[in-house]
């Protein structure tokens, strides 16, 4: 009765566009804000922990929750084109 609770938000993609949702909770309330990359919302997420906002998430278009050790797997950077050219 008194267990963990996993949540599953539904997070639709705008215009075809993929974003996410970073969540958490603070003093005052949750928050949640959306940002249209991986990138920006590791970004988020992370400042959001630096302020003291416990509990932080990045919700993906899938609607699944990834906690803060998964966040670098969120964001993959595509290293440049590395083909020799002849």
């Amino acid at each position: 009765m008194g267990g963990p609770r996993t949540t599953h938000l539904s997070v639709q993609p705008k215009g075809g566009s993929m974003f996410f949702v970073v969540t958490g909770n603070t003093g005052n309330g949750a928050v949640a804000i959306t940002c249209d990359s991986a990138a920006a919302a590791v970004e988020k997420a992370r400042s959001l922990i630096a302020e003291g906002v416990r509990d932080v998430l990045i919700t993906d278009a899938d609607g699944l929750q990834h906690a803060p050790a998964d966040f670098d797997r969120l964001f993959v950077a595509i290293p440049a084109d590395t083909t020799p050219t002849a």
